[in-house]
């Protein structure tokens, strides 16, 4: 995550430490999570320094050593301690935000945007990944993720209840309410970011490597011709409903 915690450290990098067990266990999860690096460092403007929002156990920050890494926390794996509500960079000053599934963790996510187009340079960009809800994602993330699952929420809707304990907050609808059911609003609320990408990807490939949990049903070798598969049914023929990911691209206008 990348909002501001109250709560004690410890847990949160026990958990990073699991993850980082089972992620230098796990070939397949390391050459799916690869292919998607590749796809967000190619969406990246030329401009630095870029930044890394919620950087978990470091593994983006391993395939892409430029980037500055930031957690809320202070961690083995990150580079700097950033609240991605309240960002400590002066204005004008950052190339890039990345944040790989953060979004969905922000309890006010609106905040965060008034911080993008704050800190941007003109040309900047924030490249995102998320979860993204389809008639197929929808079966998965509903019947064998642990994260909630919440289409019904209106971040535009007014002052919301606060989140009792923001470190465990999630909502893996978050980019697919902000993105899809409620852009016309985004865009008048944030005129500045200016989409100039999206893309819904991933289908099988994804639960075949089953994520971070111990058992994987795909051979490394395997995933990323099968992805490249993925890529031509979702992306080429418009499978969209398929899809599990969306990749999404906004760059800073002056």
């Amino acid at each position: 995550m990348a909002a501001k915690e109250t709560t004690n450290t410890v847990p949160y990098i026990h958990h990073l430490q699991r993850h980082r067990r089972m992620w230098e266990k796990k070939p397949a999860v390391r050459a799916l999570y690869h292919y998607w690096y590749r796809m967000v460092v190619n969406h990246l403007a030329g401009l630095s320094p870029s930044v890394e929002l919620g950087c978990g156990c470091g593994n983006f920050k391993e395939f892409c050593p430029e980037v500055i890494a930031t957690d809320s926390f202070e961690t083995p794996w990150c580079d700097q301690v950033a609240d991605a509500c309240d960002l400590p960079f002066d204005d004008a000053s950052v190339g890039n935000l990345i944040l790989f599934d953060v979004l969905h963790h922000l309890p006010a996510p609106l905040e965060f945007f008034s911080e993008a187009s704050r800190v941007l340079k003109g040309g900047g960009r924030v490249v995102i990944v998320e979860p993204f809800i389809t008639l197929w994602s929808r079966v998965i993330y509903g019947c064998f993720h642990h994260e909630p699952l919440d289409l019904g929420v209106d971040f535009f809707g007014g002052e919301r209840r606060p989140v009792s304990e923001p470190s465990s907050y999630a909502n893996s609808a978050t980019a697919t309410i902000l993105f899809q059911k409620q852009y016309a609003e985004f865009a008048r609320r944030f005129p500045k970011l200016k989409p100039v990408h999206q893309r819904a990807f991933s289908w099988l490939v994804y639960p075949m490597t089953a994520g971070f949990r111990r058992f994987c049903l795909l051979p490394a070798f395997a995933v990323v011709p099968l992805s490249r598969l993925e890529d031509f049914l979702v992306c080429r023929m418009r499978l969209t409903f398929l899809a599990m990911r969306i990749l999404i691209v906004l760059e800073k206008k002056e």
